[in-house]
């Protein structure tokens, strides 16, 4: 199994959401971009890097963020049932 598969199904244990490129207003280019399920908002976007910067480094920032979004969503649900 090559790297990027690899990084592809550490992504899908994390969420079942997956990357999609979306041109990005503030940058004036195309991004990869991941909507971040563990969010208390509607609606969470995670702007990635550019297309040109490559798939594999989208990866890797998706699981780095998505793993560190996750553990935050879930650190606040439980303090909230704390209290």
């Amino acid at each position: 199994m090559n790297p990027i598969d690899v990084k592809i199904l550490e992504l899908r244990k994390l969420t079942s959401n997956f990357l999609y490129i979306e041109y990005y207003s503030h940058t004036n280019c195309e991004c990869y971009k991941l909507d971040n399920e563990y969010t208390k908002f509607r609606k969470d976007t995670l702007v990635l890097n550019t297309v040109e910067e490559g798939i594999e480094a989208a990866l890797d920032l998706a699981i780095n963020l998505i793993t560190r979004c996750k553990h935050e969503y879930y650190k606040k649900l439980l303090n909230q049932w704390k209290h």
